[in-house]
């Protein structure tokens, strides 16, 4: 079986994020623009509400291995740490 990928956007500080496994969803959590993937313009709701939320940033798209998301929860967690 195949290992997927999943794909990370963070915001600029690096303690927000969200995870797609298309990288046309998490393309339109960068940029507040729909994509085509299914034939027709469409932008995922969560994408969209990223992008409201941090589009004025420098967002950054980290490509990962499927089961890798326990990388980007400790990076998360580390981030948080610091903050506090």
């Amino acid at each position: 079986m195949a290992v997927r990928e999943i794909f990370v956007v963070w915001n600029a500080a690096r303690n927000e994020a969200v995870v797609f496994d298309n990288r046309d969803d998490a393309k339109s959590a960068t940029n507040g623009k729909p994509h085509r993937k299914h034939g027709y313009m469409s932008i995922s709701s969560l994408a969209e509400a990223f992008y409201e939320s941090y589009g004025d940033e420098k967002l950054k798209i980290e490509k990962m291995k499927e089961g890798a998301h326990e990388k980007a929860r400790a990076a998360l967690a580390r981030a948080q740490e610091t903050r506090s």
